[in-house]
């Protein structure tokens, strides 16, 4: 199945709205307590490989709040099963890739999901806002 019918289907499923940007998709996905979170998904190639991945991002709050080592401490421990807290442009995001010639529905709302909800966890953290 091509990957954005597998996203429609998903989102479909769940109620998430989505839509697509020239180089990505972006989809919010409802949390407990009336929370959101935006999850974009952009897309790479690998040429060595010959491989397609899709890169999963979501932004938790400007990175000036959030003490780096933390975030590189947090990579390293079992809190993160997978992906990693990262640095894009002045936020702190939480991103995930995975390969795209063999992923499934499962592992790719999965995906969603764990992102989404990582960042949420860290907005909580630093505002009572719901902003990303």
């Amino acid at each position: 199945m091509e990957f954005g019918a597998l996203l429609d289907q998903i989102c479909h499923r769940h109620g998430w709205a989505m839509r697509k940007e020239a180089e990505e998709y972006r989809i919010i996905v409802p949390l407990p307590k009336g929370r959101k979170q935006e999850v974009h998904i952009r897309f790479m190639h690998e040429s060595r490989n010959d491989t397609h991945w899709a890169k999963y991002i979501s932004v938790a709050g400007p990175a000036h709040r959030f003490d780096p080592i933390l975030c590189l401490a947090l990579n390293a421990s079992d809190s993160l099963v997978t992906g990693a807290a990262a640095k894009s442009g002045d936020d702190l995001v939480f991103v995930d890739t995975q390969m795209l010639d063999d992923a499934d529905e499962s592992e790719v709302e999965m995906s969603i999901r764990y992102v989404a909800e990582a960042a949420d966890s860290f907005e909580k953290l630093v505002s009572d806002q719901d902003t990303n």
